[in-house]
């Protein structure tokens, strides 16, 4: 069955894919950013208690577990700036930056700058992808 040209698929960032796997196309804020907005987020921090959450390679919250302080914070999907002020290079320099505060007793709150998608993806009358996904 030859491919339907107007049949997108979507991986898990929420991004639109070609039918051929191998034009993948990830929807982040270097690449789409008007489609994104960015937030400072203080999340309070009592006695050096540390956010747990989950990112991915690229910086994006995968999950927040229940419990955690960054729940009805942050949001899965929102992509990770910087942690009090400083830019996160990777995911292992976020997580020590939260080991880091998890061992400052004196540590009241964080601030969380990140960016989170404000439009949402749809098709026009031709059935054909928006613009920036052209």
């Amino acid at each position: 069955m030859p491919p339907n040209k107007n049949i997108f698929s979507v991986d898990v960032s929420s991004a639109p894919t070609s039918p051929n796997r191998e034009q993948r196309r990830i929807l982040t804020p270097d690449s789409f950013p008007d489609l994104f907005e960015e937030k400072s987020i203080t999340i309070i921090c009592p006695g050096g208690a540390a956010p747990k959450l989950r990112i991915s390679r690229n910086l994006q919250v995968l999950r927040i577990p229940d419990g955690s302080l960054a729940q009805n914070r942050l949001d899965p999907g929102d992509f990770l700036l910087k942690v009090d002020g400083k830019e996160i290079g990777d995911k292992k320099q976020f997580y020590r930056m939260m080991q880091d505060i998890a061992k400052d007793p004196d540590c009241q709150a964080v601030i969380v700058k990140t960016t989170s998608i404000i439009k949402l993806l749809s098709l026009n009358d031709d059935h054909e992808l928006i613009k920036p996904f052209r």
